[in-house]
């Protein structure tokens, strides 16, 4: 597993084991501090000595998992770490194609995050659908219980309303200014029935005629 040419570097690691892309990173991490945690700018100069090139941004990502190096700069940076025997870098470069065939392709990514999206908008509109049932069903059930609204007085029923209530009849005559015989007429002292009738609704006085007995203190009349 160690090629004595490249230094003992990578010593203890086992690129064989990376599958997927988690991996890699990891041991990549563990190369990098293996070789005593240079930093980002001695990495790059190393590589410009070695005749490759590494912007320090890329291996920040790199290292950080943020994003999936390309061989090269796989290459360019194992051998900044001191990697430099020929079969060690090749176990490296098959690390990194068999993450590589693990991950999807650019054409299934976009098919996964379309699939995704549209999932996230399928519960959106079962979450609205079932809002929208609800707040239906609540307004449905107030209107049930609410009395139903009263038509608006017409003119006519508004005229209707201002007319005077006509006047009961009084029981037992023949029209409407009739009253109760014997109520209120009695016999006066010039032998004539005459009273103030207050039981006319009009409560105006008048006389009073009929038959019957003066003695009896009363008579039979209706109004003149």
């Amino acid at each position: 597993m160690t090629d004595p040419a490249n230094g003992l570097a990578d010593e203890g690691l086992d690129p064989a084991s990376v599958r997927t892309q988690e991996d890699l990173v990891r041991l990549l991490n563990e190369l990098h501090t293996q070789a005593g945690r240079p930093s980002l700018r001695t990495l790059a100069k190393t590589a410009r000595d070695n005749g490759d090139h590494l912007a320090q941004a890329t291996v920040s990502d790199m290292l950080s998992g943020k994003r999936m190096p390309g061989m090269g700069i796989l290459v360019a940076f194992v051998r900044a770490c001191g990697v430099t025997g020929h079969e060690r870098l090749a176990e490296w470069q098959r690390a990194w194609i068999r993450v590589q065939r693990g991950r999807p392709s650019p054409k299934e990514s976009r098919r996964h995050a379309i699939w995704t999206t549209n999932s996230r908008l399928g519960v959106l509109l079962v979450g609205l659908i079932v809002l929208a049932a609800t707040v239906t069903t609540m307004a449905a059930g107030r209107w049930l219980h609410e009395p139903l609204p009263q038509p608006k007085p017409t003119a006519t029923d508004r005229m209707a309303s201002k007319l005077p209530s006509p006047s009961p009849e009084v029981s037992g005559t023949p029209s409407a200014k009739k009253f109760k015989p014997d109520a209120i007429c009695k016999w006066q002292g010039d032998g004539r029935c005459k009273a103030k009738v207050t039981a006319d609704p009009t409560g105006a006085a008048s006389d009073c005629s009929g038959s019957g007995t003066q003695g009896s203190g009363s008579c039979q009349v209706r109004v003149k």
